[in-house]
């Protein structure tokens, strides 16, 4: 079995581990402030301002007060995300949304790993069918797969096809992790091109060139 599987399921684990711990640190906490954990529930309605004009204030003080505690508890990379939030059950939404769903190419890669993964004699069939459930469950977390994913995926399986490619597929892999584009094929057809070039010109190189002409 491919090490490299446990490892993309190890990698989002501990990713979502931790966005985990955090969350339920801070809910600990709203909870010890008067119950002000009810504002990042969805249900929890401010209440109407011409029926209730007193408790609607209150109402809005204390969202406010619960947005500026999570944006203090947010790490500044995180702020590009929430800016446009409106209230502290968006700001813990939309946190939530990043953190599960964790980009294109984090679910390409799992899905590239999980259709890599094959039983063997070698190896319990219960540990590989643990394995498939993890990354099944981990790809579905992130929502359905996009026609421009799917792309991807065909794509990087192409290139694993070859071990002479190896290093080009995982170049192409390091870059797309670290782009932000939401067209990722596009990012990777021009990598293929300038590899392509790059094959062309070195074996023109290598290509003797006669010392003199002879007449024919």
């Amino acid at each position: 079995m491919k090490e490299t599987s446990w490892g993309a399921v190890a990698l989002l684990d501990r990713t979502l581990n931790n966005y985990v711990a955090w969350s339920r640190h801070v809910i600990c906490i709203l909870c010890l402030s008067s119950g002000l954990d009810l504002y990042l529930d969805s249900s929890f309605h401010a209440p109407d301002p011409c029926l209730e004009p007193c408790t609607n204030r209150n109402w809005k003080i204390n969202d406010t007060a619960v947005q500026a505690f999570l944006l203090m508890k947010c790490a500044p990379s995180e702020h590009p995300f929430i800016e446009t939030c409106v209230s502290a059950e968006d700001i813990w939404s939309t946190l939530q949304k990043h953190h599960v769903h964790q980009g294109p190419m984090s679910q390409v890669t799992l899905i590239q790993e999980a259709l890599s993964i094959r039983y063997s004699l070698s190896t319990p069939f219960a540990e590989t069918m643990l394995l498939l459930c993890d990354l099944n469950r981990h790809i579905w977390d992130m929502g359905a797969p996009t026609s421009e994913g799917f792309l991807c995926i065909l794509m990087l399986l192409a290139l694993s096809a070859d071990d002479s490619l190896s290093v080009v597929h995982d170049a192409i892999v390091s870059g797309l992790s670290s782009s932000t584009s939401d067209r990722a094929s596009t990012e990777i057809v021009a990598h293929l091109n300038f590899e392509q070039q790059a094959h062309s010109m070195a074996i023109a190189h290598t290509v003797p060139v006669p010392a003199e002409a002879h007449v024919a």
